[in-house]
């Protein structure tokens, strides 16, 4: 009795989801559901952060919800008897799109517009300070020499992709 799941999932890197149409990939025998963001918000669905806590700022839902942020994003759920024909189906569902210009690094984004609607900027969260303290400032100033670096940090989160399960 085990049933699986697929996602249709963006192709795009960002952009407004136009339309999409499930019909063929729920004709699909074998297919018991295809789910779209409008299916899911008959029901009270709250996503966590990382923090195991809801988003105050930015909302997140399971589908992507009339845009898309990143190739991958999830738009549809299609459950079926296997995986195989829940991939084919996911694979029948046809989403067309309005593409958008990609922000691709850290310093583009900081630059772009913001990504997500009701945004002021792309900026998730800062640590520190850039203001010096004045017993800090007093050190540098006094420092017999000092050095400026600037470092890149990769793009990775240590985090699972399909673990959103409801």
């Amino acid at each position: 009795g085990m049933l699986h799941a697929a996602f249709a999932r963006s192709p795009i890197s960002r952009g407004q989801i136009d339309s999409i149409d499930v019909d063929a990939a729920r004709a699909l025998p074998g297919v018991r559901a295809v789910y779209t963001a409008a299916d899911l918000d008959r029901r009270k669905v709250e996503m966590l952060s990382l923090f195991m806590a809801a988003s105050p700022d930015v909302v997140i839902k399971p589908l992507a919800d009339g845009r898309v942020a990143h190739v991958g994003d999830p738009i549809a759920l299609v459950v079926a008897e296997s995986r195989s024909i829940a991939e084919d189906a996911a694979a029948l569902i046809d989403i067309r799109y309005s593409a958008e210009n990609p922000v691709v690094t850290m310093a583009d984004a900081s630059q772009a517009a913001p990504i997500h609607p009701g945004m002021t900027s792309n900026v998730a969260a800062a640590m520190g300070s850039p203001e010096l303290s004045a017993d800090l400032a007093q050190l540098f100033e006094t420092a017999p020499f000092t050095l400026t670096h600037h470092l890149t940090h990769q793009r990775i989160a240590h985090s699972p992709m399909e673990t959103r399960g409801v």
